[in-house]
């Protein structure tokens, strides 16, 4: 019979859980290694360069209200302004970074949710958007669920390979 680590936690005093540090807590410092830095500061990479990639696109586009190609042009822009400083990164700043890179692919999705684009820049924004709870899970953040079901439609690998043909467009 296996108990979780909850299970035991509440089954210790109060005190000891004051006094003995847990194994849990020192897995989330590893999160933030080299490698997985340089790993995230790849995929981020990635999705940078995609969105960027279909900015051309979007702006050439009929029918999209300046507003709009404004406010995706300035998002785009904080990914790539993002994706440069996670690659020069330490691990005290990275977690802060990839929430700002959440919020900015979000943003970006939600901005062009209802606007009529190609199929090649919708997929796109879609594989930066399944990329993201792969980015966020290296750094040690727990996705949304929204994020999930999005990741759930395309394999981390299956978003990178979207996102490089992106950018030889």
């Amino acid at each position: 019979m296996t108990v979780s680590r909850r299970a035991l936690i509440s089954m210790l005093p109060p005190a000891a859980l004051v006094l003995t540090p847990l194994g849990g807590c020192a897995a989330l410092s590893e999160y933030l290694t080299g490698t997985n830095i340089s790993k995230v500061a790849s995929d981020v990479d990635q999705i940078a360069t995609g969105v960027t990639a279909v900015l051309p696109t979007i702006k050439a586009l009929l029918g999209i209200k300046d507003d709009v190609v404004a406010k995706v042009t300035a998002i785009v822009d904080e990914i790539k302004a993002v994706a440069t400083k996670i690659s020069g990164s330490t691990s005290t700043g990275t977690v802060a970074l990839v929430k700002e890179l959440g919020s900015a692919v979000y943003s970006i999705s939600e901005t062009l949710g209802g606007v009529a684009l190609p199929s090649w820049v919708k997929k796109v924004v879609e594989a930066a958007t399944a990329l993201l709870p792969t980015i966020e899970a290296a750094v040690g953040i727990v996705a949304p669920l929204g994020a999930r079901r999005f990741a759930s439609t395309m394999t981390p690998d299956q978003a990178r390979a979207v996102l490089a043909a992106a950018r030889s467009r």
